[in-house]
């Protein structure tokens, strides 16, 4: 493909930006980045939540409160990929090169 990317660190948050021709790739580049974010975020909050209940309630077994949090987690990520596509099309429709 044409992408190319960049990434800059500063004394803040790191950027990625995208370089391209082909305004569809980039927007799938994008929709592909955001997706991998949230499913990292998503992996990482249920890693979280597993490492405080097991450390508060070890003799209870808390397994299906885990298994509980991980399913609303991910099914959070597949609620914000539909939002995504949506705006994923009416975003390509406006980007000019």
């Amino acid at each position: 493909t044409n992408r190319k990317w960049y990434y800059a660190q500063t004394n803040g948050n790191a950027q990625m930006l995208w370089k391209g021709n082909d305004a569809q790739a980039l927007t799938e580049a994008f929709k592909d980045d955001a997706r991998l974010t949230l499913e990292f975020m998503a992996s990482n909050l249920v890693a979280k939540a597993q490492k405080i209940v097991w450390e508060q309630y070890p003799d209870h077994r808390p397994g299906h409160i885990v298994t509980a949090i991980s399913k609303r987690c991910h099914q959070a990520v597949a609620s914000e990929e539909t939002v995504s596509q949506t705006m994923t099309q009416s975003v390509s429709h406006g980007i000019r090169m």
